[in-house]
Parts: structure tokens; sequence; C-alpha cells
């Protein structure tokens, strides 16, 4: 009986920390995914890492004709990575506040 509850323990501890570890990689916050991006991803590695949460901000070509993409990836409401990828391949990224049509700038 106690080596049957022993193993229950072990068994029932294994499946918590499994889970919690398979969870946690699924849980990161948009800034510790930028962080693995590496310049040169292919636009499939870059969409692996960052999931579905960018939006397309646009699509043109650059003065040599290689084609450039530019991905938004929010991270909260003020804040958001813009991803370039020129030719398929990660070109930069940057960190940029989002505009807010309601805010006045009354500096001026």
């Amino acid at each position: 009986m106690k080596k049957l509850f022993i193993l229950m323990i072990i068994t029932v501890s294994c499946a918590l920390f499994s889970c919690s570890s398979v969870q946690s990689v699924f849980n990161k916050t948009p800034e510790e995914r930028v962080k693995q991006l590496e310049l040169g991803m292919t636009k499939k590695q870059v969409t692996e890492i960052l999931g579905k949460s960018y939006t397309p901000m646009s699509l043109e070509s650059d003065a040599s004709g290689g084609r450039v993409e530019t991905l938004s990836v929010a991270i909260d409401d003020d804040w958001r990575y813009i991803i370039r990828l020129v030719d398929g391949r990660l070109d930069n990224w940057t960190r940029e506040r989002i505009p807010n049509p309601y805010y006045r700038d009354t500096q001026r």
C-alpha cells in the first residue's frame, strides 16, 4: 500500500511539472518572443515564434526590386514591435509607441 501511495505521488508530481513547462512555452509575452528573433530568419521562422498575433502593415518593393513586408506585433495598448522582412527574411525590428488618435500634443 505504501509503495502504491509513493508511486501515485510521483506520477501526479511528474504530470504537474510537465504541464507547467509546456504551458510556460505558450505563455511567453511578445517581448520574450521577439528576443528569440535573429536577423536573416525566414518569415516562417518569424511567424512560428510570434504566432498569429501579428498584423500585416505594408508590402512594397525596394529600389532593387526586392519584396519588403512590414508586420506589427502589439505588446499592449501603447507599444508594438515593427518587423521588417526583405525578400522573406528578417531585416530588422523596432519597438514603437502606437499612435493614439485621441491624444493631442498640446506642447506645440
